[in-house]
């Protein structure tokens, strides 16, 4: 493989330039918030943007090819909106059904899945609530987080930090957050603008990320690199309702 194209987290757990996570012992490779059909979806919602995948379907090819895995599993939000028109729908089933020919699929529903098993249930994939294996546990993270002891793998914040490229523009990159109970993945998506980390998380993170120092790994596409120096999280502060 190509020098930097993934980053081993822990032992036999590595973190792939395009965002996915691959599990050496059980031969899985976990993707979070890939948004399926989002430019479709928000011509449907009125934007007019161009009909492109954004290339996540050759990316996801890509993936695939590169680690060549057992099992294939999407930690939520696989798609970005129900009810797809037809050359929506035609796009999410012919990558879905590709995926599928390569590796057992799994979709671990998210919050904008809610209506994924009514319009796409056909195909040959499963959907559950979470997947885990012997060394994680694997989430979207919209709902509450479980008590476990397995590393706690999850999409839903679409973390991202701001670094200026080589002629000094700051750009946006996806980052995995990498804190000693949890992981969370980038969005897959290209087209996730990305939570970013230099501003407060909601006060519910502290729960995982709390009293501790984290490290960040941001990914290109084609490269993954962790960054030199640990990150302090920043958490807003509870409203005076909450409990």
């Amino acid at each position: 493989m190509t020098h930097h194209s993934y980053l081993e987290l822990r032992p036999g757990i590595l973190a792939d330039c395009t965002g996915a996570v691959y599990l050496e012992d059980s031969r899985a490779l976990l993707i979070a918030d890939a948004h399926l059909g989002y430019a479709w979806a928000q011509r449907r919602r009125g934007e007019l943007g161009p009909l492109t995948d954004g290339g996540i379907f050759a990316r996801l090819d890509a993936a695939l090819q590169r680690w060549k895995p057992h099992q294939l599993v999407f930690l939520g939000d696989v798609v970005h909106l129900g009810r797809p028109a037809p050359e929506e729908r035609k796009a999410i089933e012919q990558a879905l059904s590709r995926a599928a020919s390569q590796a057992q699929v799994t979709v671990v529903l998210g919050n904008h899945d809610r209506r994924f098993a009514r319009d796409f249930g056909h195909l040959p994939v499963s959907v559950a609530l979470q997947w885990e294996d012997p060394r994680v546990l694997a989430i979207h993270g919209d709902r509450a987080w479980p008590d476990t002891p397995r590393w706690l793998l999850m999409g839903h914040l679409h973390p991202a930090i701001r670094m200026p490229d080589g002629a000094g523009v700051m750009q946006r990159l996806p980052v995995f957050l990498i804190g000693n109970r949890a992981l969370v993945l980038p969005a897959f998506s290209p087209f996730a603008a990305g939570f970013n980390l230099a501003k407060p998380l909601s006060a519910e993170w502290r729960l995982l990320f709390g009293g501790e120092s984290v490290e960040l790994a941001a990914v290109t596409g084609t490269q993954v690199r962790k960054l030199p120096r640990l990150v302090t999280l920043r958490f807003a502060t509870p409203s005076a309702a909450a409990p």
